[in-house]
């Protein structure tokens, strides 16, 4: 007590157990029906069902039936055993219980109704903590009794999503994207600080708009694994980058190694609104330049084979005899060891610097920068509703003026 007053002590929180929360919603139960003088009914007990995604992992999800309004949907945010989903059934079938009520392996608790259809249409991380897989819900988890009414509901959903103005939206963000992804190139000295940082945006066209466009259209129709895979080795896109970067990175590498021959040399991908590192791993400037930029070496070298990283979402592009092994691109956050892209280079005769090509899962870099945009529009309504600004008065918030700021994804 520094100031010689006592200090309240902080209350602890803690979190029930599943079967805990459920034997205190039987007590209340019973309670009630014995208060009104009607024999209690003993309520179903609750019914774990392993729920599983389309890229075949399994999350535990416990079924009942609530017994009072106490139990919150974090979804619709009113009791879960109110929430009523057009064209959907009111319970969720489950063994001897006609169940309204789930609750996650986290503790969040869900309306069962909404919780599915959220799992169908979206992937099945818990919509307010995040945790879980990030893969949409199989169809076939849903009981065979309601699985028709949940399949027509998510075509309703999907096809509502499709709106005009979301389609423009859509448009938008692949453009913007587009527009201002860089690749970059990184030398570290021996103490691993950059001595030296080039980029360059990446060279697109129209029709790469219109395809990335359908692909991430056609990604809200997927219902089974081997869709999920076909559509992440099409939603490899190739992009050329600027002459001038690819003799920029050329010299900076010959220069670092006669200078800087004891540091490190890292590819990376870079985008105002991805806030998650994307690169290489380090290669050492002699490792970089031999392998990648020496085209002497390269012709000389023995035919290799790609690089041993098979990933389900991305294929490593072909080698071909004489040229440099593609150098793999990793976002750790989001794909894990799993590539979700490639720096390609190619030798012809008419340059000694390689033509350079970024092979990119552009799936993936729309849909996070469309979430943060999103993420960043709703901070600044609510900094405008909060306030007080009027029509005459408004915010911009960036990534950049956030940054610091870690997104859950």
């Amino acid at each position: 007590m520094e100031d010689g007053r006592s200090r309240p002590r902080s209350k602890s929180r803690r979190i029930a157990a599943p079967q805990a929360e459920a034997a205190r919603a039987a007590a209340v139960h019973a309670a009630a029906a014995l208060a009104a003088g009607v024999p209690a009914e003993a309520p179903a007990p609750p019914r774990a069902e392993p729920w599983r995604s389309t890229a075949g992992e399994e999350l535990l999800c416990e079924l009942y039936a609530a017994a009072d309004d106490s139990q919150v949907c974090g979804i619709m945010h009113e009791p879960t055993r109110l929430v009523e989903i057009e064209n959907l059934p009111g319970s969720w079938p489950a063994g001897t219980c006609a169940c309204d009520s789930a609750r996650l392996p986290c503790g969040h608790v869900f309306s069962a109704a909404a919780l599915a259809l959220h799992f169908l249409v979206s992937d099945m991380r818990c919509p307010v903590c995040r945790a879980g897989p990030a893969a949409p819900m199989h169809i076939e988890c849903v009981p065979s009794p309601i699985r028709e009414a949940y399949s027509a509901k998510m075509q309703g959903v999907r096809r509502e999503e499709q709106r005009p103005e979301d389609v423009l939206q859509l448009r938008a963000d692949v453009v913007h994207v587009l527009s201002a992804l860089e690749v970059g190139l990184i030398v570290l000295g021996h103490d691993g600080h950059p001595r030296s940082t080039t980029r360059t945006r990446i060279l697109f066209q129209p029709d790469d708009v219109d395809t990335i466009q359908q692909q991430v259209l056609d990604s809200g129709a997927l219902d089974s694994g081997a869709a999920q895979d076909a559509l992440g080795a099409a939603s490899a896109n190739t992009f050329n980058v600027h002459r001038s970067f690819q003799r920029l990175a050329r010299g900076v590498v010959a220069r670092q190694l006669e200078h800087n021959a004891a540091g490190r040399v890292r590819f990376v991908l870079t985008h105002p609104l991805v806030p998650v590192p994307i690169g290489s791993q380090d290669m050492s400037v002699a490792e970089a330049w031999n392998n990648f930029f020496n085209v002497q070496a390269a012709v000389d070298a023995p035919d290799l084979d790609a690089p041993d990283l098979d990933a389900p979402d991305l294929d490593a592009p072909d080698l071909d005899a004489g040229q440099p092994s593609p150098v793999p691109l990793f976002c750790a956050s989001v794909a894990g060891t799993h590539p979700i892209g490639y720096i390609c280079a190619r030798f012809d005769n008419s340059s000694p610097a390689p033509l350079l090509t970024a092979q990119l899962n552009t799936l993936m870099l729309v849909n996070i920068a469309g979430y943060v945009r999103h993420v960043l529009e709703s901070i600044r309504d609510a900094v405008e509703l909060h306030t007080g600004f009027d029509s005459h008065t408004s915010v911009e918030i960036t990534a950049e003026a956030i940054n610091g700021l870690r997104f859950q994804l």
